[in-house]
């Protein structure tokens, strides 16, 4: 484990010991460029968070959501969220299961992104979201359009990681008859 994600660990424990939780950290659920979450015993997710703006979208997404009732949209699971603590950067959730909408690090509230994006880099990210979910991105697109016009939430980062629809092959997403294999080293090194 590296000294970065070592930190994001001890965060999480800290958490948990404050909370009368208990973590191992065998139990890592996931993680990226931005955190990593390990399931606590109730169970939960507890989820420390590297950046700031990151951590604070991701809280006031949750809070959002919870003052909204919603932990469910388009047939889609969102996590209930059970705690935050703002020093640690670290947000405790229900544990969903799939199909599900989770990881809302990378959002903007009550409008588009304009002010960082242009029209044609909003295109451009649609074209490459299009791409990920093929064929169900209409169902993407359906609940990413739920999310704006209930809660005022701008999702930006629609991907199968993020956004699941339940299915269980890992290639769900692939077009048949085609050979990723040549990109699959190269996406192992992201």
């Amino acid at each position: 484990m590296d000294t970065d994600e070592s930190l994001l660990l001890n965060n999480v424990l800290t958490y948990a010991k404050r909370n009368g939780r208990r973590v191992h950290s065998q139990e890592r659920l996931g993680g990226g460029i931005d955190g990593s979450v390990w399931k606590s015993t109730i169970p939960s997710a507890i989820k420390a968070v590297r950046y700031l703006k990151i951590y604070q979208d991701e809280r006031d997404s949750y809070l959002r959501l919870r003052k909204a009732g919603i932990h469910q949209l388009c047939g889609f699971a969102i996590p209930k969220l059970y705690g935050w603590d703002d020093a640690l950067q670290v947000i405790e959730m229900s544990i969903v299961q799939s199909p599900y909408l989770l990881d809302f690090g990378k959002v903007y509230f009550d409008g588009p992104p304009i002010e960082i994006y242009d029209d044609r880099q909003l295109k451009l990210a649609d074209i490459e979201a299009k791409k990920l979910f093929g064929q169900e991105w209409p169902t993407v697109l359906r609940v990413l359009r739920a999310l704006r016009e209930q809660v005022g939430i701008w999702y930006v980062d629609p991907k199968p990681a993020n956004i699941n629809l339940g299915y269980d092959d890992p290639d769900w997403d692939k077009e048949t008859g085609v050979d990723y294999s040549e990109y699959e080293d190269e996406a192992d090194r992201e």
